[in-house]
């Protein structure tokens, strides 16, 4: 009696089905892409700090359901089930969407890490973000400014504000000496940091 083939073929299907949905939700969204992945490869929860303040979430399911139908498979329908895993697929993305806005909200509230803008970007409002953020320097302290999340609707006031800061002195000086303040504190901190073996 020959062997069946079933289960190899469906660990492989169930490969292909799985990068295929993956890349999807990937290439979903602008924002998500510039976020990348970040393996975890134990526990299971998402942190945020601020200094040494950290703030844990539990991971949260998302999911999203697949319809393959008996004609569908019978007749080898290709265009349908290619259409089925790009609907189910964006419909994961909406869920992992979600799932991810609504645990950083949580984290980076109880973090102390938001400003109510009142729904206007302003230098203001830009210079308090700044000030509630672990801002980070690369190895010649020089600043590694932060990615930004923002609601398309909101990009051309984040332009407006910078354009507005890189031709006013007083901002462009506001700003260095946030910097420098915040590179000394560093400093300090690595300077008093002690190694354990």
């Amino acid at each position: 009696m020959k062997k069946q083939r079933f289960p190899n073929i469906t660990t492989t299907s169930n490969r292909v089905f799985t990068r295929i949905v993956l890349s999807i939700v990937r290439h979903s969204d602008p924002v998500l892409q510039q976020m990348g992945e970040q393996r975890i490869y134990e526990g299971d929860v998402m942190e945020t700090s601020q200094r040494s303040d950290i703030r844990v979430s539990d991971f949260q399911l998302i999911s999203s359901d697949f319809t393959f139908t008996h004609e569908m498979i019978g007749t080898t329908d290709f265009d349908a089930f290619l259409d089925e895993i790009s609907r189910g697929a964006l419909a994961m993305y909406e869920s992992q969407q979600r799932t991810l806005f609504s645990q950083l909200s949580e984290l980076t509230e109880r973090a102390g890490q938001t400003v109510d803008a009142g729904g206007k970007l302003t230098w203001e409002a830009w210079m308090q973000t700044l000030e509630k953020l672990d801002l980070q320097f690369d190895e010649r302290g020089d600043w590694v400014a932060p990615t930004l999340v923002i609601h398309p609707n909101q990009q051309a006031d984040l332009e407006r504000v910078f354009q507005e800061a890189s031709t006013d002195l007083r901002k462009q000086q506001q700003l260095e000496e946030l910097l420098q303040r915040r590179r000394r504190e560093l400093y300090a901190k690595e300077a008093n940091r002690k190694l354990v073996d």
